[in-house]
């Protein structure tokens, strides 16, 4: 996954449907970190791997509920 992201928050925030991002920092590298996020372009091939790793459903138990 480094080939197309450099931080792997990154890719947390890419997909807010799936969880809730909450980025705070009193840190201005890591906020300019975070904003790194919306320069990241997801191939076909990069969702696939991802869908690959975790796929729906996977995070699923009383703790998550039912998506």
């Amino acid at each position: 996954m480094q080939h197309f992201c450099k931080f792997v928050d990154h890719l947390k925030l890419l997909f807010p449907l799936l969880c809730v991002p909450i980025p705070g920092t009193k840190r201005l590298e890591r906020i300019q970190e975070n904003l790194g996020a919306l320069q990241v372009k997801l191939t076909a091939d990069d969702l696939a791997e991802i869908e690959r790793i975790s796929p729906k459903g996977v995070a699923a138990g009383s703790r998550f509920g039912s998506f």
